[in-house]
């Protein structure tokens, strides 16, 4: 059975993640360079994908133990729903950045077939760089739970 959303918020809302460090190897900015065609000017500036990537490896715990914090069950359906990037500044190759991370909102809606949807949004803020401690940018995901059971 699912959890009630009123006490997925108290459990999980609000609540901080471990959170985590990443640094823009070189050489895996070579690969994703290619992989996507960049037109990055700079060199030594990473493409904004890196904000996506930092997102989900500094989460500090996996995509299945958030699944775990939302209740999963066997029969609901993780869907990504949406991700907004803040940049403030590029990332650097050979930069590496601290991030936090934030369980933003828990939400849930019906969907026209009656089945439950609910929402958590996750946003993880990134500090440092090669040359100072600000704050590069942040993503803000928003994972999708559509419940099995109605």
């Amino acid at each position: 059975m699912t959890i009630p959303i009123e006490a997925m918020r108290d459990e999980i809302g609000g609540r901080r993640l471990p959170g985590g460090t990443i640094t823009v190897e070189p050489h895996e900015a070579f690969i994703a360079d290619r992989a996507l065609r960049s037109t990055v000017e700079d060199p030594a500036d990473a493409h904004p994908t890196w904000f996506v990537i930092a997102s989900l490896r500094c989460l500090g715990i996996t995509v299945e133990e958030l699944c775990a914090l939302a209740h999963q069950g066997p029969d609901d359906t993780l869907l990504f729903g949406r991700c907004r990037i803040d940049q403030r500044e590029p990332l650097r190759v050979g930069g590496t950045y601290e991030a936090a991370a934030t369980i933003r909102e828990v939400a849930t809606r019906s969907m026209r077939d009656g089945t439950r949807l609910d929402s958590v949004e996750v946003e993880v803020v990134l500090h440092g760089g090669t040359e100072s401690r600000v704050e590069a940018g942040s993503v803000t995901s928003v994972y999708l739970f559509k419940r099995g059971d109605r």
